[in-house]
């Protein structure tokens, strides 16, 4: 390396400084080449590692080197890039002296480069040393250090390198040592993979393993793996690593074990991880060929194993609850177990409530008093329920608060999830609280018990999903959601009545459900929001999808990191911002102003605006009181279009009457508190707690779904550019042609198919008189070769005329068929005809058969 790159060894080396105060090592890459300081990026995790576990002391001329706390891998290769890197140094600069110290654990003595190399470097896999070096090496050593004798240097310690299968480690060493046969079944595997080679191990025992390749002649590698010794770890004893054989594409070693163990991780970060993809990135990645049943195998067994392990987390957990308080102060992270198996003995999962600290400061100093309630499946083995309380910042980005894990829905665990919400962010009755929810089972009776005095809002959306059960049709879904967007209670009454007008007992039916809960016009302004539907919540079910598919203890850390993240980048967000209220107050801004266009307005020369629409509609805007008779201005605490023309008559500053909810002073509270990292499972003090059980698996009836479903009058999401969709155009029926129903509903659909039946029969009982049709002078008869019939014999007998349908085309008389004369003639069907004996005197039937095609073509030609 030293004579290739020489020039740019001297860069680099004359880019370092060496400072004796403190010992350190600085590498400067400000002023390297752009291919060194790519160089540099590839290797800045090794190299800084390296370097920083190293001490250059100038005083003495030593050089100490670490190796406890170093990587298997840097331990091997760092004795020659150290003899590289002091080799280049000398060709450079004679800046340091030609022997160092070198310290162990259990000697300390000064040595040449040469000889540290020589001692406690491992050569590759393949590398045979040559005479030439062998001779040199003597030479050095007897010419070179004084302090250190042959023996001296035979008696320094030689470390084993212990295999790791972390490292990726693709190559075998002399003295590489394995736990077990079976870790080093695997790294021949994992060997033979990387490279395409097909190895065979004979013999195969627990105490001693011989690999050579399968089925090639000639080929010198060989590897033997058997005991150290008294060590209990086997040891790689013999070496060839030459191969003489090329790669191969189809691998044994690449067992459904082996793709199952590569491929762990990434289903386990991606549950949706197909088997096609994982088909195709081993072809990619590890340029092997496999099945794709394999595949399927592989697949299977990684979600077996994740499946497993969830008895093994619930029984963390405990330490897992202890571990988020004591990293979090101030949090909660409560656990409660079954009742009625504490009776029997048993700690039994029931139910589990957490609460960052971080999250509830971050509500209560800048998010609207506004809460989203929802719960959705989770989707591992262990069944149940994700609660959750989600709120809203001056973005309208949803803002987690708290989250919690039930055995199932139901009304007391509502109620129990409420109660520690109303103790953790101080609701009180909930006077000052607006929450937001579909119609759970049991939510609305636990939120009545637990803040009686909270302003209860359901999704609009759920109860759409509900009425239109009976209800369908594009104008009914029009004129409900006009209604659901209604903003004063007069507008509401009229828009109901036009929806009367469309169907008395939709409305009847839509009026069941309370319009105080899901129409603008009876909300309060408490909250600065008129969002009649509940998708904030819907978001953050979708945002923790992939977590709800693994066990507690991940799903739990997952959901916690993303947390963390979306903390981070939207307060880093903030600073892309143009002015100083956020982006969708000032789109939502814009629109009015853009509506506000035309509108008149009169000054009552005190505090009252008139605004005049286009269409005659007026209403009366109070800017002391922020107050419009449309009352979108109360309900949103951004200017309505009524409010924006006062504003702009008055000749005011507009952006100053918009909330403060909305101020970037606000969003920025609502992230002002990190959520702190949470130590690993390592970490963790298992053996002072109890081990909880999972809650009792509930068998399934059929496979559990892995897609939510979708409504009637919802629409089926398609990829983008496949297939059009075909929502909101009216079907016809194929058979009658009439509108509302298909083929398969047709009333008509019986006496259709009777008439289809009989041109059918008609269309093949004339398609067979065609077949049978023959021309009115009947040609000499010949001797087919294909016919089963026998030959027939010359006869001075005129040529029988033969039948050609039961209705003839001439006046000729139909000729029987039968040989006997006194047999009287008679008109029989084709079919009869067919199935005689064969005889002479069917030879014309027989040639019927080929003539109609002939006869055709006549027919056509003199056409």
């Amino acid at each position: 390396m030293a004579e290739d790159e020489e020039e740019d060894i001297a860069f680099v080396w004359n880019s370092c400084i060496f400072q004796r105060s403190d010992q350190c090592f600085t590498r400067k890459v400000s002023s390297m080449p752009q291919h060194l300081k790519i160089m540099a990026e590839d290797e800045e995790e090794d190299i800084a590692f390296v370097w920083n576990s190293c001490i250059f002391q100038r005083s003495d001329q030593c050089f100490t080197r670490k190796v406890s706390s170093m990587p298997q891998h840097l331990k091997v290769s760092f004795p020659f890039h150290v003899y590289c890197l002091f080799t280049a140094l000398d060709i450079i600069s004679q800046h340091f002296h030609p022997f160092i110290l070198f310290r162990s654990a259990s000697q300390s003595r000064a040595i040449s480069m040469d000889d540290l190399v020589r001692s406690s470097y491992v050569h590759p896999a393949g590398y045979e040393s040559s005479e030439d070096d062998e001779d040199n090496n003597d030479e050095e050593s007897e010419g070179g250090s004084e302090e250190l004798s042959d023996e001296g240097l035979q008696q320094l310690p030689t470390e084993r390198m212990q295999y790791n299968e972390d490292d990726g480690q693709g190559y075998f060493v002399l003295g590489m040592t394995f736990a077990h046969a079976k870790e080093a079944r695997e790294a021949i595997g994992a060997y033979g993979v990387k490279f395409g080679y097909k190895l065979k191990i004979n013999p195969n025992e627990p105490h001693r393993l011989r690999v050579r390749c399968e089925n090639e002649q000639g080929c010198p590698f060989l590897l033997s793996i058997c005991k150290d010794g008294k060590n209990p770890r086997l040891a790689v004893k013999t070496l060839v690593a030459e191969h003489k054989c090329f790669r191969h594409y189809t691998i044994p070693s690449a067992t459904v074990n082996f793709i199952a163990k590569y491929f762990k991780n990434r289903v386990y970060r991606n549950p949706w991880f197909k088997v096609g993809d994982m088909k195709k990135d081993a072809e990619t990645e590890l340029k092997v060929n496999i099945s794709i049943h394999k595949c399927k195998r592989a697949k299977k067994k990684i979600v077996q194993e994740l499946d497993d392990s969830y008895k093994l987390e619930f029984g963390y957990l405990a330490a897992y609850a202890e571990m988020l308080k004591k990293s979090n102060p101030g949090s909660k992270a409560e656990i409660e177990l079954c009742k009625d198996a504490a009776m029997e003995g048993k700690r039994v999962f029931r139910r589990m409530f957490i609460m960052f600290d971080a999250c509830k400061r971050n509500w209560m100093s800048g998010c609207r008093p506004l809460i989203g309630l929802n719960g959705s499946f989770l989707k591992g083995v262990c069944k149940g329920q994700l609660l959750s309380a989600v709120g809203i910042d001056g973005n309208d980005q949803m803002v987690p608060i708290a989250w919690g894990v039930i055995d199932k829905e139901s009304k007391s665990n509502w109620r129990w999830f409420l109660c520690w919400l109303r103790q953790e962010l101080e609701l009180g009755d909930g006077s000052s609280l607006t929450v937001i929810s579909n119609m759970q089972k049991g939510l609305i009776d636990a939120i009545n018990n637990v803040i009686p005095q909270v302003e209860h809002r359901w999704c609009a959306r759920h109860i759409y999903t509900k009425w239109s059960k009976k209800w369908h049709g594009e104008k009914l879904k029009r004129k409900f959601w006009i209604c659901a967007w209604s903003t004063f209670e007069e507008d509401f009454k009229r828009q109901l009545d036009v929806l009367g007008e469309l169907s008395k007992k939709a409305a009847e039916d839509l009026m069941r459900y309370p319009p105080q809960y899901w129409c603008r016009a009876y909300f309060s302004s408490r909250c600065k929001s008129y969002m009649v539907d509940n998708n904030f919540t819907e978001t953050f079910n979708a945002w923790v999808l992939a977590a709800r598919h693994k066990p507690i203890i991940s799903m739990l850390e997952d959901i916690r990191t993303q947390a963390m993240n979306k903390i981070k980048d939207n307060k880093a967000a903030c600073k892309r911002w143009f002015n100083d209220f956020s982006p969708a107050s000032m789109k939502l801004f814009q629109d009015n102003k853009d509506q506000a266009c035309g509108y008149k307005v009169i000054f009552d020369g005190d505090i009252g605006y008139k605004i005049c629409e286009k269409g005659g509609d007026k209403y009366t805007v109070f800017l002391d009181k922020q107050l419009c008779t449309c009352r979108v201005w109360e309900l949103t605490g951004i200017p309505c279009p009524h409010g924006i023309c006062a504003l702009y008559h008055s000749k005011k500053d507009h952006q100053s009457y918009i909330s403060k909810f909305y101020h970037k002073s606000s969003y920025l509270a609502a992230y002002t508190f990190p959520l702190l990292p949470v130590p690993d499972k390592k970490f963790m003090r298992v053996e002072e707690f109890q081990p909880i059980e999972p809650p009792p698996l509930l068998g399934m009836a059929e496979k559990p779904k892995k897609k939510r479903s979708r409504a009637t009058n919802e629409a089926n999401v398609q990829p983008q550019g496949i297939k059009l969709s075909r929502k909101g155009q009216q079907q016809s029926c194929g058979i009658c042609h009439e509108q509302g129903h298909n083929r398969t509903r047709c009333p008509n659909k019986g006496n259709q198919e009777n008439k289809t039946r009989n041109a059918e029969g008609a269309s093949n009982s004339v398609s067979k008189s065609r077949r049978t049709r023959a021309p009115l002078t009947a040609p000499t008869p010949t001797t087919s070769t294909t016919s089963l019939a026998p030959a027939p014999t010359r006869s001075t007998s005129p040529a029988p005329t033969p039948r050609t349908s039961t209705t003839p085309l001439a006046p000729t008389p139909a000729v029987s068929t039968t040989p006997p004369a006194s047999t009287p003639t008679t008109n029989r069907a084709p079919s009869e005809t067919t199935n005689t004996t064969h005889s002479f005197s069917q030879a014309p039937s027989e040639l019927t058969l080929v003539e109609p095609k002939q006869h055709r073509q006549e027919e056509s030609a003199s056409a």
